[in-house]
C-alpha cells in the first residue's frame, strides 16, 4: 500500500508538472474530470469531457438473450490490476448455473487457473486468452461483466451495450455514467460479493 501511495503521488506530481504545458485536456468520463479538478491538475477552462464512443456494427446486434439453465457471460480485459478477475471467479463459484469465459492475458492468469481448479470450475469458467474478434464474440453471450477497482470509461462496457447485452460492472470511474442500474445492467460496489452474486443470479 505504501508503494501504491508513493506511485500515485509521483503520477500526481507529473500530471501537475506537465499540465502547465498543455493547452487542453480531454477526459473520457465526468469522473476523471472531477478528479482532475479536485487535485488541481488543471484549471476548469483547460479541461473537458468527451465520453468514449464506438463505431456502429456492420450488422444489427441480436438483442434476444439466450438465457437458460446454462447462462454464459463474458469478461474482457488485461488479467492484472485494477481488474479483479480472481474476485469475479470466486463469485461465479458460489452460483450454480452461470458459465463465464474470460478474454485477455496478464499476470493474474496463473492465479486464475489455480482458482478455477480449486473451486472445481473447469466445466464453467474458461480462459480464452487474447482475441481479435471481441465484437463478434460478445454476440454469443448472455451478458458482459467487468469487475475492476478503478476505471476511466472502459470500452468493453460500451461494446456490451452496443451488442444490446446486459452489462454488470463495478461502480467506479465512468461506468456508472453509462449503465442504468436495473435497466441496461447492474452496478456493484467494490468488494460487494453478495450484491454481485445477486446481480449475476438475476440474469438466470
Amino acid at each position: 500500500q505504501s508503494s501504491s501511495r508513493l506511485r500515485n503521488a509521483g503520477y500526481l506530481f507529473l500530471w501537475k508538472t506537465f499540465g502547465r504545458l498543455v493547452g487542453h485536456v480531454i477526459c473520457v468520463s465526468d469522473y476523471d474530470q472531477r478528479k482532475a479538478l479536485e487535485y488541481s491538475i488543471l484549471p476548469r477552462h483547460k479541461i473537458s469531457t468527451v465520453h468514449n464512443g464506438l463505431s456502429d456494427l456492420e450488422n444489427e446486434p441480436n438483442p434476444v438473450s439466450q438465457l437458460s439453465d446454462h447462462v454464459k457471460g463474458i469478461s474482457i480485459g488485461r488479467l492484472a490490476q485494477p481488474k479483479d478477475f480472481p474476485f469475479l471467479v470466486s463469485v461465479i463459484a458460489e452460483t450454480k448455473h452461470l458459465h463465464l469465459d474470460i478474454v485477455g492475458e496478464g499476470p493474474q492468469k496463473r492465479r486464475l487457473k489455480d482458482l478455477i481448479e480449486y473451486h472445481g470450475l473447469e466445466d464453467r469458467v474458461r480462459l480464452l486468452g487474447w482475441r481479435e474478434d471481441v465484437p463478434e464474440l460478445i454476440e454469443k453471450y448472455d451478458f458482459v461483466v467487468l469487475i475492476s477497482n478503478s476505471e476511466g470509461l472502459p470500452l468493453v462496457v460500451l461494446e456490451g451495450m452496443r451488442a444490446m447485452k446486459p452489462v454488470v460492472g463495478s461502480l467506479v470511474g465512468g461506468i456508472g455514467e453509462v449503465i442504468v442500474d436495473g435497466e441496461t445492467g447492474y452496478l456493484v460496489e467494490i468488494g460487494d460479493k453478495q450484491t454481485l452474486s445477486l446481480c449475476l443470479t438475476e440474469l438466470t
